[in-house]
């Protein structure tokens, strides 16, 4: 066929916008009838057909030899090429298309076929029966990827931790490692991840205490927004009376016919823009504490159970609570972990601990950690991860 690595863009575009043809290419097909002769006589590896196409000077479609020989003399069979084109339907004289969601012997190109059906099948066959006899390489599923970090001794510099998964090929599936590269600091992924539902079980609030929580949060967004600042407040109002003054002053004008009515209609459109914003003003702060206040308790919700639930959850789910509620896990040199958890979650940890020192009789006011969460600022710094959370948590539970 003519530029096979083209086929199957070829084929998107004819059951796409638009409609092309593919004919036989009478210079390439016969290198590829001679590969799959070598592949269904079932004695030769890839890297061996790779070779023998080699010997005999074919090329890719690209204009690449089947076998790269470097400087050192070390040769690499480019078995990619020739995997793509055993397990391509076009070779046979299908049409197949994953976007469109047309599968393989559904629907009969109309171009001549390389190989039959049966062929085509039974090639098939034969790599996967070589795929099962050597085993699949297994791809080890990473609880903590992307935000497992290693602290240095006598360091506050944290280095983040690659994964890596030594013999992979065996039954077991290999031994997975935390690890720095090119070190010797390597943390087995199973002694790291059976500490997190500990850690989870050390971060989750006493159910008694959620009352004076949401109490403490309410009273901390509150002062953080300006609800328990009157002069904030009370600067937007004497704003409004300002404006009632000013047109109270002009209605009197008005009426004395010392301004004409241009200017009156251009003065009541400014005031009535200007009470407009900040009445908007006013609302918005107002909404803005009740959607932080609706996010932490969520929050709440999620952190007074994560212990006792955490262990319930299939490991997906864990993966995906883990993410939204935990910023960092560090590990020291002992392996012992540290979790540093997202906003807000470390802020209702940080209550929790004032509640369990036994300070209820002093406000409950967090005002040595505030720069560690975002309790003041955009309504969208911590309320998207909250939302997730809350309904990977919720859906979950359900199941």
């Amino acid at each position: 066929m003519k530029a096979e690595d083209s086929v199957v863009g070829d084929l998107k575009r004819q059951y796409g916008r638009h409609s092309n043809w593919i004919e036989i290419d009478p210079e390439r097909a016969p290198v590829w009838r001679y590969a799959w002769d070598l592949l269904l006589e079932g004695k030769l590896t890839l890297e061996e057909i790779c070779e023998v196409l080699h010997g005999r000077g074919y090329l890719s479609s690209k204009g690449r030899p089947f076998v790269e020989v470097k400087p050192n003399g070390k040769r690499r069979a480019i078995k990619s090429t020739l995997s793509a084109a055993f397990h391509n339907w076009t070779y046979a004289g299908w049409v197949t298309s994953k976007t469109g969601q047309i599968p393989p012997k559904t629907i009969r190109g109309n171009w001549e076929a390389i190989v039959t059906t049966e062929e085509f099948e039974r090639g098939l066959a034969i790599l996967n029966q070589r795929d099962d006899s050597r085993g699949r390489h297994r791809k080890h599923d990473y609880l903590l990827k992307g935000m497992v970090y290693y602290k240095l001794p006598d360091q506050k510099r944290l280095v983040k931790l690659t994964c890596s998964t030594s013999n992979a090929s065996r039954s077991g599936g290999g031994t997975s490692y935390y690890c720095v590269a090119r070190s010797n600091v390597n943390f087995r992924c199973y002694e790291i991840d059976v500490q997190i539902s500990i850690a989870l079980k050390n971060i989750e609030v006493n159910p008694d205490h959620i009352s004076s929580i949401r109490s403490a949060y309410t009273q901390e967004i509150a002062e953080k927004m300006g609800h328990l600042r009157p002069d904030e407040r009370e600067q937007l109002l004497a704003a409004l009376k300002t404006i009632d003054d000013e047109e109270a002053r002009m209605v009197r004008l008005y009426a004395a016919g010392k301004i004409s009515e241009d200017i009156w209609n251009s003065l009541w459109n400014e005031w009535q823009d200007r009470r407009a914003k900040i009445r908007i003003t006013l609302s918005s702060l107002e909404q803005q504490k009740h959607a932080h206040i609706s996010n932490l308790d969520s929050a709440l919700n999620i952190i007074a159970e994560v212990g006792m639930v955490y262990n319930s959850l299939k490991r997906s789910d864990q993966k995906e609570l883990l993410r939204h509620m935990v910023e960092r896990v560090i590990i020291d040199s002992v392996g012992n972990i540290q979790l540093e958890l997202r906003a807000p979650f470390v802020y209702l940890c940080d209550i929790s601990h004032q509640i369990n020192d036994k300070m209820q009789d002093v406000p409950l006011l967090v005002n040595t950690k505030t720069d560690r969460f975002p309790i003041g600022l955009s309504v969208g710094a911590c309320s998207d991860t909250v939302y997730k959370s809350w309904e990977t948590w919720t859906r979950t539970k359900n199941d």
